[in-house]
């Protein structure tokens, strides 16, 4: 026998060992997915918390030069639930801008994330562990009104790990 017959005999995988490799590597993704299954189906019931209605939308009007508060909600059991925005939305003017604090992260909003009657919807949701705050800066020679519209739901903190987790 030649030596590329050699080594084409050798990369020859037998079908009963192509077999039970393809089975193992289904049985593996099949146990995966149920996991995964089984956490969204523990998910549906702590689902129904969904944010107090009192903090979904707030407004404040901003007199001209001036910084406020515009929107602010903490999250009621920090050290047991992870609240999840599903739904977004704000208003705009022209010379004023808006910062957007996630857990104390700042991110800066110069634009709209939706229309305040009809908000974007997030499909796969912006988790939060602390508090959630919008301040208004208001460089426009006018008062203005600043509007922001934000909905979700909290679930334990435990469940969002395990969800997570099956994320990767």
């Amino acid at each position: 026998m030649t030596e590329e017959a050699e080594i084409d005999q050798k990369l020859i995988v037998k079908p009963d060992v192509l077999s039970a490799m393809l089975q193992f590597k289904t049985l593996k993704t099949m146990q995966k997915l149920q996991k995964k299954q089984d956490a969204y189906y523990t998910f549906m019931g702590p689902m129904t918390r969904k944010f107090d209605g009192k903090y979904v939308y707030q407004h404040k009007t901003i007199d001209a030069g001036q910084k406020e508060r515009v929107w602010w909600m903490r999250n009621p059991e920090p050290d047991r639930l992870v609240g999840i925005i599903t739904a977004i939305a704000n208003s705009y003017e022209e010379d004023t801008y808006m910062e957007w604090f996630v857990d104390h992260k700042l991110t800066t909003v110069q634009m709209t994330f939706g229309i305040i009657g009809l908000p974007t919807r997030l499909q796969r949701g912006i988790p939060f562990f602390d508090e959630l705050e919008w301040i208004g800066y208001n460089n426009s020679g006018d008062a203005q009104i600043f509007e922001v519209y934000m909905d979700g739901f909290f679930i334990p903190i435990k469940l969002y790990h395990k969800l997570v987790e099956y994320e990767k």
